[in-house]
């Protein structure tokens, strides 16, 4: 019968020119660099969706502005708060794709001119992201000229 013999352990050159693993290395090494961007991409793509949203509410807002509540425009220096008030819960109607009731809508009446201003506090969804980083502020806004045109 043989005598047991301790293993020796192999010299570090050998452990060196060893090539097992080195795939599972090289693609640990580019998933950590892809997965942030393809989270990145998705967050983008989010984002601009809810831009689109509060475009198309701040457009619709400012026609409804125009042909549906001329009238009720105060003048400048007076209470717009009823008719603010109308604006945003028409536009939380008409909103797709984002939380209604996350949409801010202020009007400012200067000189001659209403600005209609939208604003969304967005929630970013990427897991890896430090918490004071984790919110983005959309806006939108339209001005509408309360002067009638000059005809030449």
């Amino acid at each position: 019968m043989k005598p047991l013999r301790a293993r020796s352990v192999p010299p570090l050159r050998s452990l060196l020119r060893r090539e097992s693993g080195a795939t599972a290395v090289e693609f640990a090494m580019v998933l950590a660099v892809l997965i942030p961007i393809v989270f990145g991409l998705f967050e983008m793509g989010r984002a601009l969706h809810m831009r689109n949203a509060l475009d198309y509410l701040a457009d619709r807002a400012a026609r409804s502005l125009m042909v549906e509540y001329s009238h009720r425009v105060p003048a400048p220096g007076g209470d717009a708060s009823a008719l603010q008030a109308t604006l945003l819960e028409d536009a939380r109607n008409r909103v797709v794709g984002i939380q209604a009731d996350g949409i801010m809508l202020s009007l400012v009446i200067d000189g001659d001119a209403i600005i209609v201003r939208l604003s969304y506090q967005a929630g970013l969804l990427i897991p890896f992201v430090p918490l004071h980083v984790r919110e983005i502020l959309l806006g939108s806004s339209r001005t509408l000229s309360l002067t009638a045109p000059e005809n030449d």
